[in-house]
């Protein structure tokens, strides 16, 4: 409510709007509630105990972020006694924060949180678990710090000198009790949230609850598609899977081994092919029916080659360069294909200027208007190979 207030730029001796002021007034009338609202001070710990597990759950959204952290206990009669210990809540900054960033900094609350409390319990031999709900979070934490940018980089190296990864878990929506953390709840509602008090369902049962994370998923998907080269090749092995499917029927040989240079251009085709429909619908449909085109296809004397691809014309088809030197394909900017490209020039030629970038490009294509992008490529980080 204050940073509402804040929001709204309301100084403090000014009367606030109708709205918050009923908003107060709700709350205010509600308060006295609380007194209802019991916690029992046992948390079932003694000497017998059998064994004794913390558990962290954090959740954020674009208002706040809180985390909470419950203590289960088993007794030697194996029954489960879970209490909550302590929770905390932060206001999400004015500054506009994306989502997953504002689920990291959760996590890193959730991680001194749990410090905290394993200290004060002194409780040094405990197990210890972390719960989120992120599938980022979790894929950052448990990847090299290095790889991300700052922001992240930062965060995740501080969780990973205070915990160890393994200890972070999965946790689907339906079951986060840290969601009243950020959400909120009124004060005549708190005591009957179940969720709040005693945690999710499966912690009071002999559970095996988590869903595995794959460290390296996010880098890997991330690389994957940063490759015009591997989306060729994932496509020559589709292409190869339908021609030996088809081979029985139309008694011919399987393929096998590694990729032929006749799969890699097949491929080449149907991704510029599919690239281009894309990109040009409207002025491809023109040139088929050799209507009026574009002022910047017609500078460049464009055409549609005999494989149906744009090419730039001209009168470099009567030198000796390769036939994609000659008539080089057409490509638009701001489309991901055409970032692919850029970065594989950029990476390529070692972080080069603008010049050297598009000299690599022009050996094969023609994206127009590159040089904003070239200059947005040479900020990326740049993978470099040890010799």
């Amino acid at each position: 409510m204050i940073q509402k207030l804040w929001c709204r730029g309301t100084d403090w001796d000014e009367p606030i709007s109708s709205d918050l002021k009923e908003e107060w007034q709700v709350f205010q009338k509600e308060l006295p509630l609380i007194q209802h609202v019991k916690i029992p001070r046992w948390i079932n710990t003694h000497n017998t105990r059998q064994s004794v597990e913390l558990h962290g759950f954090g959740d954020a959204s674009e208002k706040a972020y809180g985390e909470v952290v419950f203590i289960r206990v088993l007794d030697n009669a194996e029954n489960n006694h879970i209490h909550i210990l302590i929770s905390k809540t932060k206001v999400a900054p004015l500054k506009t924060v994306s989502l997953p960033r504002l689920e990291l900094c959760e996590a890193l609350l959730l991680t001194s949180l749990l410090n905290y409390t394993k200290e004060v319990l002194d409780v040094s031999n405990a197990k210890v678990y972390a719960w989120s709900a992120s599938m980022i979070t979790l894929a950052w934490i448990k990847a090299q710090p290095f790889k991300w940018t700052t922001f992240v980089s930062n965060r995740v190296a501080e969780i990973q000198q205070s915990t160890n990864c393994d200890i972070w878990k999965h946790i689907p929506t339906a079951h986060k009790p840290a969601d009243l953390a950020y959400s909120g709840v009124s004060p005549s509602a708190l005591g009957t949230q179940d969720l709040c008090w005693i945690g999710p369902l499966f912690l009071r049962e002999k559970w095996q609850f988590e869903i595995p994370v794959q460290p390296s998923t996010l880098d890997t998907e991330s690389e994957r598609k940063r490759n015009n080269a591997k989306i060729i090749r994932a496509i020559a092995f589709c292409y190869r899977y339908k021609w030996n499917c088809l081979a029985k029927r139309r008694k011919t040989l399987r393929i096998s081994g590694e990729l032929n240079p006749d799969e890699l251009q097949v491929a080449a085709l149907l991704v510029h092919k599919a690239v281009q429909r894309l990109m040009f619908t409207a002025e491809l449909s023109e040139l088929e029916n050799k209507n009026t085109i574009p002022k910047f296809l017609l500078s460049l004397n464009a055409f549609i080659d005999s494989n149906g691809l744009l090419r730039v014309g001209g009168r470099l088809e009567d030198t000796l360069l390769s036939h994609n030197q000659q008539l080089k394909i057409i490509l638009k900017p701001n489309y991901h294909f055409s970032e692919l490209v850029m970065r594989d020039a950029h990476n390529k030629t070692l972080h080069g200027g603008n010049q050297q970038i598009a000299a690599f490009i022009r050996m094969t294509y023609w994206i127009t208007r590159p040089k904003q992008h070239h200059q947005q490529q040479q900020q990326q980080p740049l993978n470099t190979t040890r010799t």
